[in-house]
């Protein structure tokens, strides 16, 4: 991950949330600058055209050792043998990956261009939930503003998340996680952005 710092320096973080507004995602809802695509994001992304596109898949597979949060383990019975899909955790087509050192570090083991990060590394004293570690990354990136776009439980508490081909399911977890965004991007140009259907 140091190898990333200050690689973007001054440029704007796209980060993508799996909302359901990502139904709507267009290439002009993004400004010029890296992406991150959070989990099922990334299904969403990989059809456009885009360099510097890299997709977190923080959580690990379903099937892990331990999900107790005090004993983070990121071993788990699909490890070395991923597929495309497993549970929530997506192989990108050509996006960098971010696999998470306690969680998800042996999804996708053979997947190039990867990087591991830590919480150590981007400053957190613990462990948290997609969205900050991705504001800490851009951070480490120099970025210095943040466009969030289909964070839909941030714009107007919708909690479904979204994934294309699938039905939008609650995520409860969510409500939780809004609270907590403000003092990570304080003194940072900030933009929410919500994909709506064209009218007809």
């Amino acid at each position: 991950m140091i190898t990333l710092k200050n690689k973007y320096k001054g440029q704007t973080l796209n980060l993508v949330g799996s909302g359901p507004s990502g139904r709507y995602l267009k290439k002009d809802h993004f400004v010029s600058g890296p992406i991150i695509a959070l989990n099922r994001a990334i299904l969403s992304v990989d059809p456009f055209d885009f360099k510097d596109v890299y997709s977190m898949q923080k959580d690990g597979g379903n099937r892990r050792i331990s999900m107790d949060q005090t004993k983070l383990n990121p071993n788990c019975d699909h490890s070395g043998d991923c597929g495309d899909i497993c549970g929530a955790v997506i192989r990108p087509k050509k996006a960098i990956l971010l696999v998470h050192n306690r969680e998800s570090l042996y999804c996708f083991p053979d997947y190039k261009p990867r990087f591991v990060f830590s919480w150590e590394v981007l400053e957190l004293p613990g462990n948290e939930f997609s969205m900050i570690f991705a504001i800490q990354i851009g951070k480490l990136f120099g970025c210095s503003g943040f466009r969030f776009i289909s964070f839909d439980a941030h714009t107007h508490d919708d909690v479904r998340t979204y994934s294309p081909g699938s039905a939008n399911m609650p995520n409860h977890h969510y409500q939780s996680q809004v609270p907590k965004i403000a003092q990570y991007i304080t003194g940072f140009d900030s933009e929410w952005i919500t994909p709506k259907k064209e009218q007809e």
